[in-house]
């Protein structure tokens, strides 16, 4: 009998049986998700029929258990379990005259889902109001925050946690978004949270004062407000939002703006100077006042604020006071060239209590004329004052005047007292103070001309013995003529001149200067040209005692060769001192 085993006898064979079930899916055995997620889950299909599939989803599945190849939907929520050691997926095959066979097919991470929620501002928020976004959540190590505050939000975007405090510099419907991600490997989950929200405009004032330094008001002072938004501390544009003027008291208010950020620019007040500029107020203004003195003050108007105490301190502008002394030759009460009287002190003194005299010991200042009999006190501060001449010898007082129209509060009541009244207002010049004198005999020689007055020989003739007579820087260079007679010295006279180039002294008549018998005359630093033939010394006729110092005796041209220039007679004598020319020829 033959078998299987090919044998013709009965023998014993081992048969191994192999269970066909091999639970599987399709797609991944691993993922990570994000709780709330959806995984769907489908088996393998072995071929064999009939069989059943039996699921259990794991830890945080819904639902948790299935039948059926699938495909199946399974949403997952995070619990500690599915976010550490993840949630297992067990699927089991069976079919008739088999073992059932389990196994494990997935294995489903759950990463945490984020809480982006966070607070806001309560009511209705104002433009430039703080306004605080904070997340509810405590933070979590590892996570984003992404911020997006909306148009017009002082602070557009950020990238922390939080808290965030910021203003809106415009008015309108606005939109918050907060996004938080948590990083974590596989799936980067993310929440977000959105606010709408309306910010409104809630209007502020400013006011302030433009103040002297002594504290008294200025009125009529232009104040302009000038949008700043760039903070600059400077106005962004020419475009001025208001425009508005102090009044009696010196003050100034602009009402209802809009919150934001301006500069108050003052329009600096004719006849003042700024002193200072300041906000003398805590009010948390975004720019600081760096330049304190350049007519500006930042301010930022903050919803429903009344922003005061924005000063503008000014000090008044000062004045000059000018004016001539002269000595009036032709009466017009007007200094002409020749006429001006070098070398007076004018005092400058207080008057306060408006007396027209002045203050005990209150003297400002004082000055000397120039060569043209002007004054000048070039920097006088707004007040009230009188000028005061310190009177010049030899001369008489004619009037002082003051010839300008410039609103002085004391009257010139008294014309021969060498005073005059005067009011400083700001930056006023006050001009055509005059204190006019007579030369009765002053010793100055102002004019080229012969026998009038303010000429060599009127000096001469009122002179007394020892007197010294001089000339008008206005002279010098020039050449005076001795036209009526030649000049007779009959007193101890010293003529002396201080000019530069030097004065000339020219004679058209017979003869030039005669010294006569027991007198000295001493000239000086001058020229001296003879006049014509007719006595025997054509320019000195000396029988006293003639002084020569630094002086050319020159020949005049239609004087004979003969002639001499120089005659000392028996009780004459002449002295030389310094550089002496005598032309011979």
């Amino acid at each position: 009998v033959s078998d299987a085993c090919g044998n013709s006898s009965t023998c014993l064979q081992n048969i191994t049986v192999t269970n066909p079930l091999d639970p599987g899916i399709l797609g991944l055995a691993m993922d990570t998700i994000c709780s709330g997620d959806i995984v769907i889950f489908e088996g393998e299909d072995p071929g064999i029929d009939p069989l059943t599939y039996d699921w259990s989803f794991g830890s945080g599945s819904s639902p948790s258990v299935e039948t059926g190849i699938g495909p199946h939907n399974v949403v997952y929520d995070y619990n500690a379990t599915n976010g550490s050691v993840g949630a297992w997926v067990i699927l089991t095959l069976g079919t008739p005259g088999c073992m059932s066979v389990s196994d494990t097919v997935s294995n489903i991470h759950v990463n945490a889902l984020p809480d982006a929620s966070f607070t806001s501002p309560t009511g209705n928020p104002c433009v430039l109001h703080d306004k605080t976004f904070e997340a509810t959540v405590p933070e979590v190590p590892g996570y984003s925050y992404e911020w997006n505050f909306g148009v017009g939000a002082s602070i557009p975007t950020a990238s922390t946690y939080g808290p965030h405090t910021l203003e809106y510099l415009s008015n309108g419907v606005k939109t918050v978004r907060l996004i938080v991600y948590s990083n974590e490997a596989g799936a980067s989950c993310g929440d977000t949270t959105t606010l709408v929200f309306a910010v409104n405009f809630c209007p502020g004032n400013i006011t302030g004062k433009v103040l002297k330094s002594d504290d008294s008001p200025i009125s009529g002072v232009n104040l302009r407000l000038y949008s700043d938004n760039d903070l600059d501390g400077v106005q962004d544009n020419n475009t001025a939002i208001r425009s508005v003027f102090t009044n009696s008291q010196g003050l100034y208010s602009m009402a209802s703006l809009l919150p934001g950020y301006y500069v108050i620019v003052q329009v600096q007040p004719a006849g003042y100077v700024s002193l200072y500029d300041e906000d003398t107020s805590e009010d948390m203004d975004s720019v600081l006042n760096i330049n304190t003195n350049d007519n500006i003050i930042p301010v930022t108007v903050e919803p429903f604020e009344l922003d005061a105490d924005n000063i503008f301190v000014e000090v008044t502008e000062p004045g000059s006071i000018t004016g001539y002394v002269f000595d009036d030759f032709d009466n017009d009460q007007n200094p002409d060239p020749a006429e001006g009287l070098p070398s007076v002190t004018i005092e400058l003194h207080k008057d306060v209590n408006l007396d027209g005299m002045a203050d005990l010991d209150a003297l400002v200042g004082s000055v000397v004329t120039n060569n043209d009999g002007y004054y000048i006190f070039p920097v006088v501060a707004t007040g009230n004052y009188v000028l005061v001449e310190l009177h010049p010898p030899g001369y008489t007082s004619v009037k002082d005047i003051d010839i300008s129209n410039d609103g002085d509060l004391v009257a010139n009541t008294n014309m021969l007292n060498d005073t005059l009244p005067v009011t400083i207002i700001n930056s006023e010049l006050d001009e055509g103070n005059y204190f006019i004198e007579g030369s009765a005999c002053s010793g100055l020689v102002t004019t080229l001309q012969d026998g009038i007055p303010g000429s060599l020989r009127y000096m001469v003739d009122c002179a007394v013995d020892g007197d010294t007579i001089s000339f008008h820087p206005i002279l010098a260079g020039q050449t005076l003529i001795l036209s009526d007679d030649r000049l007779e010295i009959g007193k101890d006279l010293f003529i002396i001149s201080t000019l530069s180039p030097k004065i000339t002294i020219q004679s058209n008549v017979s003869g030039g200067i005669n010294i006569l018998t027991g007198k000295s005359a001493e000239f000086k630093n001058m020229n001296v040209i003879s006049g014509l033939t007719g006595y025997p010394g054509a320019a000195y006729d000396n029988y006293g005692q003639l002084t020569l110092w630094d002086v050319n005796v020159l020949r005049n041209a239609l004087l004979p060769l003969t002639d001499y220039l120089i005659f000392n007679g028996t009780s004459g004598v002449m002295t030389v001192k310094g550089e002496i020319q005598i032309q011979t020829d």
